[in-house]
């Protein structure tokens, strides 16, 4: 089995998790969604357990993108909601060019 029933995506939740980059989140309510254990996202992400488990908890983060490109693929993310992963990054420039304008622009 590769990644997880398309369903399990279309939650409002865990479209609002995946766009606030909270994929501790993402992935306890994609996995709890499809049925999926810890040990069945470990084979199809190829992420240990303790990695899984620490993660669903909030006490690892996701620290770098080829463990975002695992987890991500792994668990099968829809291409029609891939846009969703850059929701924080138009915040932040939105955020970045609103400031730099009320602050004078470029000096």
């Amino acid at each position: 089995m590769r990644g997880v029933r398309d369903r399990a995506w279309r939650q409002e939740a865990v479209q609002q998790a995946l766009a606030e980059w909270d994929f501790g989140e993402v992935l306890r309510l994609v996995r709890r969604r499809s049925g999926l254990s810890q040990m069945a996202v470990c084979e199809i992400t190829a992420l240990p357990q303790s990695f899984i488990s620490d993660l669903e908890h909030g006490r690892k983060q996701v620290g770098s993108p080829a463990t975002l490109l695992d987890l991500l693929n792994g668990l099968g993310l829809p291409e029609d909601l891939q846009h969703l992963l850059l929701t924080p990054l138009r915040s932040h420039l939105i955020w970045v060019t609103r400031y730099s304008v009320s602050h004078g622009g470029d000096r």
